[in-house]
């Protein structure tokens, strides 16, 4: 749907549970995490809608991400020890194949420049020990945000800021309750936005979105 209004049009058309959408640079694509025959999938549709183009890797995978020039994917692939692979764009639609660039991770992030990926350090699915930042020229990790009793630690997916100076999150405390914190991507302490004292108007979904100025959160039972 439009900024300014208008009816909405779909995008997807699969005979199967699609989540998660990530839609490519000049906005014709689509890759999709699918539930289908009891896997999880990534899955390329066209926004235009018809038959999927392409399957880019057949592993249980999630949450994926396009690379901001829309030549790669990166996702989470959901294991008893989770780990973040990427696929490029050979050419045309032919991909290479998951190249799996750090484990005991989830929820990949890319940078604004594709330099970098934010992510969450997990012993295992859904404990998140720390949010960390992979070059991807070098492959070294460098942990950017450490929990701690004024730095909660990331639940779920984070957002960059668009010039690539910040990163967004958010976290919940022991109560359950939602806030929304900002940290420098070069490390230092988080800086808290908002918390959401109401305990029945809270965001427990890990996605969000921000544009600069606002944030836009789901807040679901």
């Amino acid at each position: 749907r439009r900024p300014t209004g208008g009816a909405p049009k779909q995008l997807s058309n699969v005979s199967a549970d699609d989540f998660a959408p990530g839609l490519h640079s000049a906005g014709r694509t689509i890759a999709l995490h699918v539930w289908r025959h009891g896997e999880r999938l990534i899955e390329l549709n066209s926004s235009e809608g018809g038959e999927i183009l392409c399957f880019a890797t057949p592993l249980r995978g999630l949450y994926p991400p396009w690379s901001p020039d829309g030549n790669a994917i990166a996702f989470m692939q959901l294991r008893q020890v989770p780990m973040i692979a990427v696929v490029r764009r050979e050419s045309g639609m032919q991909w290479s194949s998951p190249n799996v660039v750090i484990q005991r991770a989830a929820y990949p992030v890319w940078s604004p420049d594709g330099s970098h990926l934010a992510y969450g350090a997990e012993n295992y699915v859904g404990k998140v020990d720390s949010a960390m930042m992979l070059d991807l020229a070098t492959g070294a990790p460098r942990k950017f945000i450490q929990p701690g009793a004024s730095a909660p630690p990331l639940d779920g997916i984070a957002r960059w800021s668009f010039d690539g100076t910040r990163i967004f999150y958010k976290a919940h405390d022991a109560e359950g309750r939602t806030s929304f914190w900002s940290a420098s991507a070069h490390g230092g302490a988080p800086q808290l936005l908002v918390r959401f004292p109401n305990p029945d108007r809270q965001s427990n979904r890990a996605d969000f979105a921000v544009d600069g100025t606002r944030l836009y959160f789901v807040i679901e039972d």
